[in-house]
């Protein structure tokens, strides 16, 4: 994550993105209370990363890993040496085993139930426009799913078999996200499964995903946007399973167990 450079390490406080501290003081880390919502902590934590930044101490270490190019932008925004940042992705270790194209049918979100995870952004969707939607996962936002005006199908938390199962057998995984994720292990196995992946265009998903390519993009926050493409998939299928195909072959060539190990 960004701990070296944000003091909650995601570049999120309230409900929005943040990148105030970036080749700044960060003061403003403990004025909005940015670690573990302790005005105490988040002044040592953002002391800590002042200090850091004084003494240069990133001239100790001899390399960083990052996850992704856009990680990567965002270190080197904050100064830190370029030839020291190496991307290594994150990788899948046993293939999940995939289904028929044609047998898949429902659209699915697995994660947390937070703000930050796009999931309000997700039932707006779904509360103008029919679409079949499963959702897996547990958090603050459970109420709104449970309460949600509109039929779903609600699971909640899953075994890594279980959703392995709902995963294979889904047409889509959508990824609303409104922060900076890191490198969502979910993309790789929905690229292994053959299972078309729907994301915000925002941080590293847009860096993992190219449009039309591996994936879908669309505007984060933007529910109607999210329609859209929920309707392109719907009336798309040729090019969709085109999109599904590239996909797996860019987890076989990149994301790997054999290839992140070389």
């Amino acid at each position: 994550n960004f701990r070296l450079i944000c003091a909650n390490g995601i570049f999120y406080t309230n409900n929005q993105i943040c990148e105030k501290c970036i080749n700044q003081p960060t003061y403003n880390a403990y004025k909005y209370n940015c670690y573990q919502e302790s005005k105490i902590k988040s002044f040592f934590v953002a002391k800590m990363i002042d200090h850091n930044n004084k003494t240069k101490i990133y001239n100790k270490v001899s390399n960083f890993i990052v996850l992704t190019n856009f990680s990567k932008t965002k270190f080197i925004e904050a100064n830190f040496p370029k030839e020291k940042l190496h991307i290594k992705p994150n990788f899948v270790k046993k293939q999940t085993i995939e289904s028929i194209l044609d047998k898949k049918k429902n659209f699915i979100y697995a994660s947390r139930l937070s703000k930050e995870k796009g999931l309000l952004t997700l039932l707006k969707a779904h509360q103008n426009f029919t679409f079949d939607l499963t959702i897996c996962g547990d958090g603050p936002l459970k109420k709104n799913v449970l309460n949600h005006n509109k039929t779903l199908n609600y699971i909640g938390p899953l075994s890594n078999k279980l959703f392995n199962d709902e995963l294979v057998n889904s047409k889509c995984l959508i990824l609303p996200s409104v922060w900076y994720e890191g490198f969502p292990m979910l993309i790789l196995e929905a690229f292994a499964a053959k299972t078309l992946v729907l994301a915000s265009n925002l941080g590293s998903l847009s860096s993992i995903i190219t449009d039309r390519y591996n994936g879908l993009l669309f505007e984060p926050n933007n529910h109607k946007d999210l329609i859209k493409k929920i309707q392109f998939i719907t009336n798309n299928k040729v090019e969709c399973d085109q999109i599904i195909i590239n996909a797996k072959n860019d987890f076989l060539k990149k994301y790997t167990e054999r290839h992140n190990y070389k």
